[in-house]
């Protein structure tokens, strides 16, 4: 049989070893690492169980997936955005530093949308605005939401009944 197929996980790194790196690698695994931010997002966002600095052990894992990048599907960041934290453009600015091949910064979703939500998007207006003019559209397309949307509009297909152009999709206020 002609049969192919595809691994993937979503790690926060912080377990990641050499040996298990290796694995991923032998295997083509594609790689997502929910990683908010630069240290001290990451650290009030997701501190470890003790209450402590995560950052450390995940920056670690990454080492260790930057070192087997090569065997690996694809490397992939995720970073979650909300009424906790909105800096969109400094999240990229640190994750573009590592050179994922997409970065997606989904949304929160709290009690707090009404005020969050308008917020959040101009962030994103703004990082896109930021990434188009300095970067360019390849640039732009490896950031989701950015990249389907504008898949969908290479693609020249037109979507049909599509009912998910709610905050997964496109990111808009749901009110």
């Amino acid at each position: 049989q002609d049969v192919t197929l595809q691994y993937s996980v979503i790690t926060n790194g912080t377990r990641l070893n050499a040996s298990l790196a290796d694995y991923l690698a032998s295997h083509r695994f594609q790689v997502t690492l929910s990683i908010d931010g630069p240290p001290e997002v990451q650290n009030q966002n997701r501190p470890t169980r003790g209450g402590g600095a995560s950052s450390p052990e995940v920056l670690r894992g990454l080492k260790e997936l930057l070192r087997v990048r090569e065997g690996l599907q694809s490397l992939h960041a995720n970073a979650v955005m909300g009424s906790h934290h909105l800096d969109v453009v400094a999240t990229y600015s640190f994750l573009r530093t590592f050179d994922f091949d997409l970065y997606n910064f989904g949304f929160a979703a709290g009690a707090e949308d009404a005020q969050t939500s308008p917020l959040y998007l101009r962030e994103m207006a703004r990082l896109a605005d930021q990434v188009y003019r300095q970067e360019g559209l390849t640039a732009l397309s490896r950031i989701q939401p950015f990249g389907r949307l504008i898949g969908i509009l290479d693609s020249g297909v037109p979507i049909q009944n599509f009912c998910g152009a709610g905050k997964s999709f496109i990111h808009t206020d749901t009110n």
